[in-house]
């Protein structure tokens, strides 16, 4: 601490050390009258600098000593003390703490010591019942905080949270039990769910409100008795559906245009020698009448998937090769054209740039990863994409340019040293910026895992 005495003439002097991330922040001000040649030192610690919620701190007080001496403590949660040393402090809110302790003598002379605690929210989500598997998380655009659909068993439940991403009390809803192969894709705060029921395709949709809306039901593709739905995603108020059908030993890409009842609009299945054992994974609206499917060829890793587009009848308009990308994981629209990501040919994991023809015009493979799962269009147009690292612990998450040399603009990694994060889905947040990442924790039990992170990918309080 700096201290300079001039007569008659009020100063503040102040030493301020601070590191990024809020991990430490202290400030010494001294603010004495017009003579303080002995102004009391403050000084104290504390047990811990980042915690997450809810957390005990505790406090040491390292100040000057005396008969003459007076210590206010302020701990931002509500609380004040007089003491010396207080009593510990629960902190169950996150967010970021200014503490101070005031020391003043008999002169009224004041010290002023500050730290910065940042209180983290939990990012485990525990519910009922135990062991639970995340399957997607979103944002609920009316009431701004989030959605999250889960796995239990076979029963396919859904929770919400608050807008600092804390368990709202009572939300666990169960919503299907009838799904296997699931996949779900998020939709205005809900969820499109597909996946098959015994030898038929199922699609299911969860509204923002947790309930169970129209598409509901099981159906098999264009002239098949055994269909698989791997994929979906919205047309304005319909649904688009992609995924295979069975034919003795060989697989065939499939197609389904629902309207928001439930009706079907087109149907079809691609029965053809070129398209023999390619299966839908992901689907997409390229305009009025267009649609593009992303599709992997069953039998190896090896071959490149294919884009089928297709018209509002399902007729197909055009192929294309998506190599390098052998198993795309999602498409996405972007600037200018589309993105795919998924693994290659090498079995290595990329994201692909495709142009409004839906031919892949850039790529960039994505080093250190073991599963890439979703991707999201950032606010600045480039890329953000989730799945788990390659030691096979920790989530992963990577901006990544699509312009230029198509550098990674950021790299992160999320770990827990006792488990296994693995990321599932990564949303925009619309209303406050940032993005929702939804992972599973897995130690003895499968625990659901919520970060926020904003631009640069740092976790949000």
């Amino acid at each position: 601490m700096i201290y300079q005495r001039f007569p008659l003439v009020h100063v503040l002097a102040f030493v301020l050390l601070f590191q990024v991330g809020c991990s430490l922040k202290e400030t010494e001000s001294l603010r004495p009258n017009a003579n303080c040649p002995n102004a009391p030192v403050a000084a104290f610690s504390m047990n811990d600098s980042v915690c997450v919620a809810p957390c005990t701190i505790t406090f040491t007080n390292n100040s000057s000593t005396g008969g003459d001496l007076t210590y206010q403590w302020d701990f931002k949660n509500g609380f004040t003390s007089e003491a010396f040393n207080p009593s510990a402090q629960v902190y169950s809110t996150p967010g970021q703490y200014e503490i101070s302790l005031t020391v003043t003598n008999s002169d009224s002379c004041s010290t002023i010591a500050r730290k910065a605690l940042r209180v983290r929210r939990n990012p485990l989500i525990s519910v009922s019942g135990g062991d639970a598997v995340m399957l997607g998380a979103t944002q609920r655009p009316s009431s701004l905080d989030y959605h999250c659909l889960y796995l239990q068993g076979s029963t396919i439940k859904s929770l919400t949270l608050n807008a600092q991403g804390q368990l709202n009390g009572g939300s666990e809803r169960t919503l299907f039990s009838d799904i296997t192969s699931i996949k779900a894709t998020d939709r205005n705060g809900g969820f499109i769910v597909t996946g098959k029921n015994g030898t038929s395709a199922r699609i299911g949709v969860v509204n923002s409100s947790q309930q169970i809306a129209t598409p509901n039901l099981d159906f098999q593709f264009q002239n098949s008795s055994s269909s698989v739905a791997t994929g979906a995603n919205s047309a304005g108020n319909d649904y688009l559906v992609t995924g295979y059908r069975k034919i003795s030993a060989d697989n065939y890409p499939a197609f389904t245009y629902f309207n928001v009842d439930g009706t079907v609009k087109a149907n079809r299945s691609y029965a053809t020698v070129d398209k023999t054992n390619y299966i839908g994974l992901s689907v997409i609206q390229k305009g009025s009448n267009e649609f593009l499917i992303a599709t992997r060829y069953t039998p190896n890793e090896t071959t490149a998937g294919q884009i089928i587009a297709v018209n509002a009848a399902g007729d197909i308009l055009a192929t294309q090769t998506l190599s390098p990308v052998a198993i795309p994981s999602k498409i996405i629209a972007i600037n200018n054209g589309f993105a795919v990501i998924g693994k290659g040919i090498d079995g290595k994991y990329y994201v692909a740039g495709l142009d409004v023809n839906y031919t892949v015009i850039w790529s960039k493979q994505l080093p250190a990863v073991t599963e890439v799962r979703d991707v999201v269009k950032a606010s600045d147009n480039n890329l953000i994409v989730c799945g788990q690292a390659q030691d096979g612990k920790r989530l992963y998450l990577a901006k990544v340019s699509v312009s230029g040399t198509h550098a990674l603009v950021w790299e992160k990694h999320y770990e827990d040293s006792a488990a296994t994060l693995t990321g599932v889905s990564i949303g925009a947040i619309p209303n406050s910026g940032g993005y929702i990442v939804a992972a599973n924790h897995f130690n003895t039990i499968n625990q659901l895992y919520i970060l926020l992170i904003d631009e640069q990918g740092n976790e949000k309080n």
